[in-house]
């Protein structure tokens, strides 16, 4: 899924990440991971604020992705960024 216009106040994407926090924890799942343009600095800064941590970078012929993961079984860390 691609959030177009993605930005730290948008409350429409807060509630996503939360949702998909929130089904996972419900869930069992130990980590909540999702990809980005390795070159949006921007919103892999908010994806950190959030919680998440760079874990690694996926090369492509024509772009790289930002590997991004948060521990959902760490409470501090899943949704810090509220």
């Amino acid at each position: 899924m691609q959030l177009a216009g993605f930005d730290s106040g948008s409350s429409a994407a807060r509630r996503m990440l939360d949702f998909a926090r929130t089904l996972g924890v419900t869930e069992g799942v130990s980590y909540f991971r999702l990809d980005c343009a390795a070159d949006n600095a921007p919103l892999t800064q908010i994806y950190r604020t959030y919680g998440f941590d760079h874990v690694g970078q996926k090369d492509f012929p024509e772009f790289s992705v930002a590997l991004m993961q948060v521990n959902l079984n760490d409470h501090d860390a899943a949704g810090s960024g509220r």
